[in-house]
């Protein structure tokens, strides 16, 4: 059965003065993610935070819970915004101050070349209705300045990783720990592929295998996943032959060659950007969580916008992806865990999601 259309939510996306952009669920009001333009030169530290704002906190609020700001006031996030605030876990709330507002503040501050950190942010949700954030995904980076930095050196990661966000009444060995890293160099590769309509686009970062030579490990992947009449097309001549980041990492007894785009959603086991080390549970989440709902929205006739041509031709479907892969330090080569989320303009075909690895 495909999914019923309730099931699919459309998000707003609104743009501030702050140098900010959000995505809302339509139904729930609920953050879908953030974009930010960090700069201490708008820097307002002591605002105030007014009751409206303290009114939707507490809205979303487990007991116990404390108001954070996702963007700090002293790096240039609003304090008199509802989507600026979100209720977490005490630790949390100090382990985020610390190791997210705390380090993007000091970044910008110490680095004479950089003046500006971009800042998303990808809050989870244990359901399609709840509004309290069950984790997070975070990524920041600063870019360095003059612009004649060498290419590979313009842009330094500040932090990226996932930070779960359990009620403080529930016990710390129920919760996955943070996965969060940084890099002074972040020497970063971006690789694209295309076939008909589809396409998909790697960022990686050079490493050094447990085995001689060097390979690259994926650190994100945009994807465009295509299909027409009822097919999605596979296009995988002239693959690069490197190692896979599979056959070059240290992994686990039980782990198994996973692709980051599936062969099922057009994606080629020989692509070496492509292949890395999957538990069989992370495998299994990918294919029931990911894999199914990307093929059952496409599938469908719900949203078929133009009829079929007189030869019977069905106009074609896409699904865009974001992926981002979570390592437990700079240098890790087995991944910790997996952020996808799936949209179909402003339709949500996969709430963002993470899978542990």
């Amino acid at each position: 059965m495909f999914p019923l259309i309730q099931s699919w939510e459309a998000e707003i996306e609104t743009q501030y003065n702050y140098g900010i952009t959000t995505r809302t669920d339509e139904r729930t009001g609920r953050l879908v993610s953030m974009e930010a333009i960090v700069d201490l030169r708008h820097s307002i530290p002591d605002q105030t935070v007014p009751e409206e704002v303290k009114k939707h906190f507490q809205k979303s609020a487990e007991p116990g819970d404390v108001m954070m700001f996702y963007v700090d006031p002293k790096s240039g996030g609003p304090a008199n915004e509802t989507f600026n605030v979100v209720p977490m876990n005490p630790s949390v709330a100090e382990f985020w101050k610390k190791n997210v507002s705390e380090t993007i503040y000091q970044a910008l501050k110490k680095e004479a070349t950089a003046r500006i950190c971009g800042f998303i942010v990808y809050p989870l949700y244990v359901d399609n209705n709840t509004t309290r954030p069950s984790g997070f995904i975070v990524m920041a980076l600063v870019r360095r300045r003059p612009d004649d930095v060498p290419k590979a050196n313009k842009y330094y990661l500040v932090v990226k990783g996932y930070i779960p966000n359990p009620p403080k009444a529930k016990s710390v060995s129920e919760v996955d720990e943070p996965t969060l890293y940084s890099s002074e160099r972040w020497a970063i590769r971006h690789w694209e592929r295309s076939a008909d309509e589809s396409f998909s686009s790697h960022i990686a970062q050079p490493l050094k295998g447990i085995e001689s030579g060097d390979f690259e490990r994926t650190e994100l992947g945009n994807f465009v996943i295509y299909m027409k009449n009822g097919v999605i097309p596979v296009n995988c001549t002239a693959m690069n032959k490197k190692h896979t980041q599979f056959e070059k990492s240290a992994r686990r007894d039980d782990d198994v060659p996973g692709l980051l785009l599936s062969q099922r959603l057009g994606g080629c086991q020989e692509d070496s950007y492509n292949v890395v080390p999957m538990s069989p549970r992370a495998l299994k989440e990918y294919k029931t969580k990911v894999e199914d709902p990307v093929v059952d929205f496409l599938l469908t006739t719900i949203f078929t916008y133009k009829p079929p041509s007189s030869d019977g031709e069905t106009p074609p479907r896409y699904v865009r992806v974001n992926m981002i892969v979570v390592y437990a330090n700079d240098f890790a080569t087995r991944p910790a865990g997996f952020f996808f989320q799936c949209t179909r303009g402003p339709l949500i075909v996969v709430e963002s999601i993470y899978i542990p690895n």
